[in-house]
């Protein structure tokens, strides 16, 4: 005993003493940390207000159980706790009022304009449907389907298409 005195000390504390970690568990407690940190980051993508608080939460307690109390750490929880205050959802002004009154000024716009021009200047408006129409357009003009057979030249004639 004499031979260790100088030694060895021997010191009495009243604090527990925690166990010395191996290098992978430190490495595991850092990168558990960073899982946490990356909920966050994927809260915000997804504008998730209980998730960003909860792994906020989450993330300051890894911190305060798993890491010794020193500046760094202390400025890392304070800005965990600004984040904190922090919200990611704001609140969007109502629009859905002006564009019903956009859409009612094109009806009265419409309603307008059709009240100003009379009734009988209006030519209708004559659709032709593509589907229910069987010949090109190019193919036969109505003025030469009217001439007689005899007064057509030959190049003129039109092939019938079957």
């Amino acid at each position: 005993m004499n031979q260790l005195e100088g030694i060895v000390t021997i010191r009495h504390t009243e604090h527990p003493i925690k166990e010395i970690l191996t290098p992978e568990e430190a490495q595991f407690i850092r990168e558990q940390l960073r899982v946490k940190l990356e909920m966050v980051k994927i809260s915000l993508v997804q504008h998730n207000e209980a998730l960003f608080q909860s792994s906020l939460a989450d993330a300051k307690k890894w911190t305060e159980q798993n890491f010794t109390k020193n500046t760094d750490v202390n400025n890392f929880i304070a800005e965990l706790d600004r984040f904190n205050t922090i919200k990611i959802r704001s609140q969007f002004p109502d629009i859905s009022s002006s564009l019903k009154m956009l859409r009612d000024i094109t009806k009265l716009r419409i309603e307008t304009d059709k009240a100003m021009q009379p009734e009988e200047n209006v030519a209708p408006i004559e659709t032709v449907n593509p589907v229910e129409s069987k010949r090109p357009a190019e193919a036969v003009n109505p003025a030469e389907s009217t001439k007689p057979a005899e007064t057509m030249n030959p190049a003129e004639a039109v092939p019938a298409t079957q």
